[in-house]
């Protein structure tokens, strides 16, 4: 079973200059906080208990923007994630096995949505049924998982 890593210590200032990177109050989830974003695709989310680590990447349409593209990769190897952008539905099911539950968010985009890590761990592979993979979101907040797992926010 694959194990992701912590990402309290992913700060988007690492990848991006900091005039790209918009930091603004942000609720996730019914989480208060601050987000740091980088256009429509990247968002670090910290919790407002404690912001100065990330609970919950991410990333959305990464496709459409090269750079986004090319920085998403590069997160996906530092994770470990054994993905990358564009992968197909079949390549994360071959390493992340049958996943939890699925919804259509788009046509023909598929979220496939697992919990990792004793359920420490949510991520979501959003999947464009032509494209591959075009998003991804990983939560390590517990309020939220919180909700995943008690309240049916996802499933």
């Amino acid at each position: 079973m694959i194990n992701i890593p912590n990402i309290s210590g992913f700060k988007l200032s690492n990848y991006f200059s900091k005039e790209f990177i918009e930091k603004t109050d942000f609720n996730y989830s019914s989480v208060d906080g601050i987000a740091e974003i980088v256009g429509l695709h990247v968002i670090f989310f910290s919790d407002i208990k404690n912001l100065n680590e990330t609970s919950v990447i991410s990333l959305d349409e990464i496709q459409s923007n090269k750079k986004v593209e090319t920085f998403a990769n590069q997160l996906f190897f530092e994770l470990s994630l054994g993905v990358e952008v564009k992968d197909k539905f079949e390549k994360i099911i071959s390493i992340y096995g049958t996943p939890f539950s699925f919804d259509e968010i788009f046509e023909n985009v598929k979220r496939y949505n697992y919990l990792l890590n004793n359920n420490d761990c949510f991520i979501a592979f959003g999947v464009d049924k032509y494209h591959g993979l075009n998003s991804i979101e990983i939560i390590q907040n517990k309020k939220i998982l919180h909700g995943i797992l008690n309240e049916n926010w996802r499933g």
